[in-house]
């Protein structure tokens, strides 16, 4: 029993003195001098084996330029210190960023964000639902790079269709034949449209529907045309008479010759102007003596006239007329 637990045992002491050995390597490989820089707008980092003296002469040793470095890059440590390899050195990049909005671009500046997000923080440029950003948020800030947000917006435009006007026509016997005169005028209509019109950096990309929101329909213009024969002038020859002439219209009775009043009728005291006679009075024109009238005596004639606007127009008027026969 003795000897076999004798065996055992230094069956075991070789595997312990063999593992001893191997946790003494790692520790050896663990404090391999290898300084670690980060530079914050590169993504892989700067691997520096052995590294001795300060954080300056050691990147000088490695071939960068530490006069562009500085000025480029504000260090996790002083320039000047000694450096120790377990501990990682960052550059914190100073990276100058183009920053364009709108289509415009608004400056250059230095930023010591990590990111884009970082850096319109900074600037103070909220985002919103109306705003595109070109770079991915988490992008990391480089030198010279370009940041640049697009601005979407909607305007509404009116825009104005014209209807245009009918004319009509009615006839005036008030109005000399061949004449036109405009009783109305006519206006136009209008069809009022809102259209969206969408733009991106101020500039024109698309237009939405066309929207009708208002309607103004047109108004008639109303011409008149003359029916009224025009006058001659008086007739050579024939008695010269002075009498004053009053105007009567439509009644629905049939005259005293039998027949319907018309224009060119005349009332008159028979005994002074016979009936058929025919007669010449200025401002009406040529009529016949076809009519009689309670009132009508004397020197005194009554003018059929068409309408009553045209016997108030008349009047009453002392003429001096003429009988053709």
């Amino acid at each position: 029993m003795k000897n076999y637990l004798l065996r055992g045992l230094l069956l075991v002491l070789p595997l312990l003195i063999v593992v001893g050995c191997s946790s003494g390597t790692a520790k050896e490989q663990k404090q391999d001098g290898k300084l670690t820089i980060v530079q914050s707008d590169q993504e892989k980092p700067l691997i520096i084996s052995q590294p001795k003296g300060t954080l300056a002469q050691i990147l000088q040793k490695n071939g960068q330029n530490v006069t562009v470095l500085k000025k480029k890059y504000k260090p996790s440590i002083p320039w000047d210190q000694e450096v120790k390899a377990e501990t990682p050195v960052k550059l914190q990049c100073n990276c100058q960023v183009n920053f364009v909005l709108s289509g415009k671009k608004v400056g250059t500046y230095q930023t010591t964000k990590q990111t884009v997000g970082g850096f319109l923080q900074e600037k103070k440029v909220k985002l919103t639902a109306w705003h595109e950003l070109l770079t991915p948020v988490n992008q990391r800030i480089t030198d010279g790079m370009t940041v640049t947000v697009d601005q979407y917006e909607q305007k509404v435009k009116k825009e104005i269709s014209e209807l245009p006007f009918e004319k009509k026509e009615e006839k005036d016997d008030n109005l000399e034949k061949g004449k036109k005169k405009v009783k109305t005028k006519g206006k136009k209509g209008k069809k009022v449209f809102e259209v969206v019109l969408n733009l991106k950096n101020g500039q024109l990309v698309s237009t939405g529907e066309k929207r009708l929101v208002k309607q103004i329909e047109p108004e008639p213009e109303v011409v008149l045309l003359g029916t009224k024969e025009k006058e001659n002038g008086p007739p050579e020859g024939g008695q010269t008479m002075t009498v004053e002439a009053t105007a009567y219209t439509h009644t629905g009775n049939p005259t005293a010759t039998g027949v319907m009043p018309k224009r060119g009728t005349i009332a008159v005291d028979t005994k002074v102007i016979p009936l058929g006679t025919r007669l010449y009075i200025p401002g009406y024109g040529y009529g016949v003596a076809q009519d009689t009238g309670g009132a009508i005596k004397g020197h005194i004639i009554d003018l059929f006239m068409d309408s009553e606007e045209e016997c108030q127009s008349w009047g009453r008027r002392t003429v001096k007329i003429k009988i053709l026969d």
